[in-house]
């Protein structure tokens, strides 16, 4: 929904979905794959570079040799369109590190 100048609150349809699935491929060695996806139909008065839709994609690879320790590299990729149509797309790469204690 959305303040306007007419309405306390004017409500708009929109979707989303999301996927996620795991996978050991080891018993140290472990998996993870996401993805998401959200709709929005917004109405003209909103903003140029209100979001309208966007996706993400996530991927990653986690080993822990040990019940204390894991360590592991995730990509993930995004894609946004706003109001006014422009679109946009980032990707990142990231690694971590846990040690429990």
């Amino acid at each position: 929904a959305v303040l306007t100048e007419t309405a306390p609150l004017a409500p708009f349809p929109s979707f989303s979905a999301l996927f996620g699935f795991g996978y050991d491929w080891t018993p140290t060695l472990t998996s993870n794959l996401g993805w998401a996806f959200g709709w929005l139909d917004t109405p003209n008065s909103r903003a140029d570079l209100a979001l309208e839709r966007g996706g993400t994609g996530h991927v990653n690879l986690i080993w822990t040799p040990d019940d204390d320790f894991s360590t592991g590299a995730e990509f993930m990729w995004g894609k946004t369109q706003v109001q006014n149509g422009a679109e946009g797309s980032a990707t990142r790469l990231q690694f971590m590190a846990k040690y429990q204690f």
